[in-house]
């Protein structure tokens, strides 16, 4: 989170320390400053699973060294490993406990693991976030009700829904690209983390291959980078996927909205989701959107835009009826923007979490 991101915050308290993972070599280890009453300071640096639990107590005595005065509010995004100490931790001093909820462990789990270990890893996974999220007395899920069914709060926790999408007036002033009857050919992009393949941008590969197979004129972009990208270029080729582009790097987030609003279609193939940034971004600047039907995806797209997720035959068929169907795919374009309109009045923005901190403090009478 950069500095503006955290304005809310340092509207509403008087400092702000943030313990944070951070590539070593990049900050020093004392730290730096965002602001000049908001700190970031790098916990002890772990990388994966194994690592983390290597260090598990290095890193915990670190954070713990920081959970002592009952009089400050603790703030931390969820899903983490170590969500479920700290959550106790400060529950023992007696202090005020928020959490962000911006995932789905039990979703990731389950998309990433083999089966059968997936299925126990997701139980074991979803207990262990519903268990802290009772700690909560304050709790803000990046989804409008998906999440929240999940992991539901406790009866006394204060609750608010916003998305992590900043609506930004130069954001919301991209120009929208405008399709042609006469244009042939049909571009689409996905965005998102290569390190593993919940994104389902494999998925993708595959069906617009299939697609081009069958005769339609599609090229493919894919932007992002990680662990699986050489995998997925290897994909393509050995499909002999045509016109399809691996972007690493675009800039800052409205250097990729700018691009992506040159497409005709995004999609979001994910295997697992909370509340996805791009894809919000991708309506957000006029881009016919489709997304697998998982976490808050059905709550932003309308069923003529979802398909089944894990499926190369149900993302194929849903883009090929996009394709032959140009006036409904029109519709559903202008329902995304409306859509977007709403949730940036209601569900994001700085002055969102304001009242929620406002009303959270007046509740907790915590400062």
């Amino acid at each position: 989170m950069s500095a503006a991101e955290w304005e809310p915050f340092l509207q509403t308290f008087n400092k702000i320390t943030v313990l944070a993972r951070v590539e070593p070599g990049l900050v020093r280890n004392e730290g730096y400053l965002l602001h000049e009453r908001l700190e970031v300071v790098p916990i002890p640096y772990y990388s994966g699973v194994v690592n983390y639990y290597r260090k598990r107590a290095e890193i915990l005595d670190f954070i713990f060294n920081y959970i002592a005065d009952p009089e400050q509010v603790y703030y931390m995004w969820v899903p983490t490993q170590i969500a479920g100490p700290i959550s106790k931790k400060v529950k023992e001093i007696g202090a005020a406990l928020i959490l962000r909820v911006i995932g789905d462990p039990a979703g990731v789990a389950k998309s990433i693991l083999p089966t059968p270990a997936n299925h126990l890893a997701a139980r074991i996974e979803q207990r262990k976030l519903r268990r802290t999220v009772q700690y909560a007395d304050g709790i803000i899920y990046v989804t409008l009700r998906t999440l929240q069914e999940l992991y539901p709060p406790s009866q006394e926790a204060l609750v608010q829904a916003r998305t992590d999408v900043v609506f930004s007036p130069e954001l919301l002033a991209i120009t929208k690209k405008r399709r042609h009857d006469a244009e042939k050919d049909f571009s689409i992009i996905a965005v998102g983390s290569q390190q593993q393949n919940y994104k389902g941008h494999d998925l993708l590969i595959k069906a617009v291959g299939s697609l081009q197979k069958r005769g339609y004129d599609i090229s493919l972009t894919l932007v992002g980078q990680g662990a699986k990208h050489e995998e997925l270029r290897s994909l393509a080729k050995e499909l002999q996927v045509k016109g399809a582009f691996f972007i690493e790097r675009l800039g800052f987030s409205l250097d990729v909205a700018r691009y992506v609003s040159t497409f005709d279609m995004f999609a979001m193939p994910s295997r697992t989701e909370g509340m996805p940034k791009a894809l919000l971004e991708a309506m957000a600047v006029g881009v016919l959107s489709i997304g697998s039907s998982v976490g808050g995806i059905p709550e932003i797209l309308e069923e003529e835009c979802l398909f089944e997720p894990n499926s190369v035959s149900a993302l194929e068929e849903r883009i090929a009826f996009l394709i032959e169907n140009r006036d409904l795919a029109e519709e559903q374009r202008e329902l995304q923007s409306e859509k977007i309109a709403l949730i940036h009045e209601h569900y994001s923005g700085n002055q969102v979490i304001e009242n929620f901190l406002e009303s959270f403090l007046n509740q907790k009478v915590y400062r």
